[in-house]
């Protein structure tokens, strides 16, 4: 079994923003975006990842204010356990509750945690404020 402190201060939340990173999230904007944290969470991790040795930073030649991210043969190294990790963890959930159950619950989860693009509708809801079916009343307290 491969332990997470035996890699020196990884932790989960480095190879999620690898695998982003690496799947073409090459600024702290882009990765901050995917991750869905600011821009500031995003810059730190990629300054952790780097200094871990995972990513190297380097000037965009076509825009030198931007500085664009790229994971190093170590950071593959890195993705490549993590991938190992998932399935140790996964495997031992499957033995508890079954393949079936575990495909329906990760089938949940990602319906769950899904983009979906937001819509002129949706903005509109907040220009109206709340909608009607979405007020709460007010708990009553003469019932309590």
């Amino acid at each position: 079994m491969i332990l997470l402190h035996s890699l020196g201060g990884v932790r989960p939340v480095h190879e999620f923003a690898l695998r982003n990173i690496d799947a073409g999230a090459d600024t702290a904007s882009e990765l901050g975006r995917r991750l869905s944290v600011s821009k500031q969470a995003a810059a730190k991790t990629i300054a952790a990842l780097q200094q871990l040795g995972y990513v190297i930073r380097e000037v965009d030649p076509d825009d030198a204010r931007r500085k664009r991210v790229q994971v190093t043969p170590r950071g593959h190294e890195m993705m490549t356990i993590g991938g190992a990790l998932f399935d140790e963890v996964r495997n031992r959930w499957a033995a508890q509750i079954g393949v079936l159950r575990l495909d329906v619950l990760e089938g949940y989860l990602a319906r769950l945690v899904e983009r979906r693009p937001v819509s002129a509708d949706d903005l509109a809801r907040f220009d109206d404020g709340p909608l009607e079916e979405n007020r709460v009343a007010a708990p009553d307290q003469d019932a309590q």
